[in-house]
């Protein structure tokens, strides 16, 4: 907790609009969990988040596209000579920074 001039920070707040019935449906499924609107809600929230956040990271793959990119890895194609040149002009950019 931080504290300015003295005081203890408040957590953050978060606040939302909601219909009736979305209001009555969360608060029923806190209840059936034991738990009070506000832990539910952020509880669920959080778990939302994370889930968001994994799936965004993750890159899915079927069986066919991650055969051709372990291929790809394994046994990459030969530099072209464009793409030499390319790779030499970058690499002098680089140097002159």
């Amino acid at each position: 907790m931080t504290e300015r001039q003295g005081k203890p920070a408040k957590p953050a707040r978060l606040a939302a609009r909601l219909s009736p019935q979305q209001k009555e449906l969360i608060e029923r499924a806190a209840a059936v969990q034991g738990l009070t609107l506000t832990e539910f809600v952020v509880q669920s929230a959080q778990a939302a988040a994370e889930v968001a956040l994994a799936r965004a990271a993750t890159i899915d793959l079927s069986v066919r596209d991650s055969t051709v990119v372990a291929e790809a890895l394994l046994h990459p194609r030969p530099l072209t000579p464009a793409l030499r040149a390319l790779l030499r002009e970058h690499a002098t950019r680089v140097e002159q920074r």
